[in-house]
């Protein structure tokens, strides 16, 4: 997993130096960044499509890419700045076979002053048809700093407008998301009042086999 990540930041930075003056202002705020690729045979499940994990992973190669492109990423590298992804979400609704080439198209679709709302769609490139669409919720920090989107994008001197209207979509995301921190809130305090009544075993046999699924 690391060395495509890497492979895709080499790529978006290639692309950077090789074609920096073709390149148009206002990627993924006045159009949308486009990352290429087709399934694999590891990157399909049994039922011969693209597997569900192998989505979230290609949004992040693709976040990867575009940051690379249009020179986010590096002024990030020199600050010591990191990139950190909170929540995502995905509705899947045609499946990708094997070595059928498809496009992620990514757009900042919402931002405020922590965090970053990006709207990712697998699209097929020859007859548009939509297979997936996810939202990730990003922030770039800087030690425990908060970097706005103002602050990333006029670094790079992109004078586009930020999108500062909230879509149906990410109202309906902030509300789930804040569900389910509620949930596992819950659950997490449920889990410590029973390892509380009831201690785990000690010793290096009951630390080996805590990753282990046996019958009992």
């Amino acid at each position: 997993m690391v060395l495509r990540a890497l492979w895709n930041i080499g790529s978006g930075l290639a692309q950077r130096a090789l074609a920096k003056s073709a390149l148009r202002p206002g990627l993924t705020l006045e159009h949308a960044a486009v990352w290429k690729a087709r399934p694999g045979i590891l990157d399909c499940d049994i039922n011969l499509h693209l597997n569900n994990s192998s989505y979230l992973y290609n949004m992040e190669l693709a976040r990867w890419h575009f940051t690379a492109v249009n020179g986010i990423l590096t002024n990030v590298l020199k600050k010591r700045q990191t990139f950190l992804v909170a929540s995502q979400a995905i509705r899947y609704r045609h499946p990708i076979p094997p070595l059928k080439p498809y496009e992620v198209h990514t757009r900042l679709v919402y931002c405020d002053d922590a965090w970053l709302y990006f709207l990712q769609q697998f699209l097929c490139p020859t007859t548009g048809k939509v297979y997936a669409e996810g939202l990730a919720r990003a922030t770039v920090r800087e030690g425990k700093k908060v970097v706005s989107a103002a602050a990333l994008y006029a670094e790079i001197g992109d004078a586009s407008a930020l999108p500062t209207e909230m879509p149906e979509a990410v109202r309906e995301f902030l509300r789930w998301d804040a569900a389910s921190k509620a949930s596992m809130e819950e659950a997490a305090t449920g889990a410590q009042r029973e390892l509380k009544a009831s201690p785990p075993k000690r010793g290096l046999h009951a630390e080996l086999t805590r990753s282990w699924n046996t019958p009992v």
